[in-house]
């Protein structure tokens, strides 16, 4: 991982306990965070909240536009985990 990032898309996965993220293996990390498409900077991680007046998963290709390098996957389109 270059030093250019905050973390690794695989380190940021097992903090959360998750096992899915959509990323490139040309973007193996993050630089940033951002919750506002219009605010994405290179490399950034791009969190896509849904609010009361607007849903930020209306704006994830204009977010990848900017330059963010992944994005979470929505909650409800994982398979659950077997314990």
């Amino acid at each position: 991982m270059s030093s250019e990032y905050l973390m690794d898309f695989t380190g940021l996965s097992h903090s959360l306990g998750a096992r899915h993220f959509s990323f490139s293996q040309e973007n193996a990390g993050f630089a940033s965070v951002s919750i506002d498409s219009r605010n994405v900077e290179k490399n950034a991680l791009f969190v896509a909240l849904t609010g009361s007046t607007d849903d930020g998963h209306n704006h994830v290709q204009a977010a990848f536009r900017a330059g963010a390098a992944s994005k979470p996957r929505r909650a409800n389109t994982l398979p659950s985990r077997s314990k």
